[in-house]
């Protein structure tokens, strides 16, 4: 597994490396100071997932997150010693799949976890994202297919009833 954190704590990025690293010897970790420096890297390699921290020199972890979504789907896990449930709550909106804060550092296996099922959690966010797609447009068609049932005669309603399954034709 091959790691990006993006975090200007030297302390807290060689304790997660070190975190990550115990917990499975597979896993390779490159790290970056600025959000700048993290999207560069972003554009020349690709990582199975990206831990961002919330206060970065140069920028705001929430909005780094938003400008790596524009580009890659990479999952994402935010870290934060100074944020609360809102923070979290607007990490997630903004596309991460985890949040940690980092006074749980230091608890076993936590962080790993959280990384670790990253990638599974994006892929359930990625189905739930399409399903309300396909509902959403359901419903639009719908709607229209009432606009066009109004005009249609009775024919041409009992032809199209078996195309619409339960939806109603008025």
């Amino acid at each position: 597994m091959f790691i990006l954190i993006i975090d200007d704590d030297k302390e807290d990025v060689q304790l997660m490396s070190e975190i990550l690293v115990k917990e499975d010897s597979d896993i390779v970790v490159q790290h970056a100071f600025t959000g700048y420096e993290g999207l560069n890297i972003l554009e020349s390699c690709q990582f199975d997932a990206i831990i961002v921290d919330y206060i970065l020199p140069d920028c705001n972890g929430l909005e780094l997150v938003k400008k790596i979504r524009e580009k890659i789907a990479t999952p994402i896990v935010f870290v934060t010693g100074s944020g609360d449930e809102m923070v979290a709550v607007q990490a997630i909106q903004n596309g991460c799949q985890n949040y940690f804060p980092k006074n749980n550092l230091t608890v076993n296996g936590s962080l790993f976890h959280k990384v670790v099922s990253a990638p599974s959690n994006l892929q359930y966010l990625e189905v739930i994202t399409k399903l309300h797609l396909l509902k959403q447009q359901a419903r639009n068609i719908e709607k229209k297919m009432m606009v066009v049932g109004c005009s249609l005669s009775q024919d041409s309603i009992d032809k199209l009833q078996p195309l619409m399954g339960n939806a109603a034709i008025v």
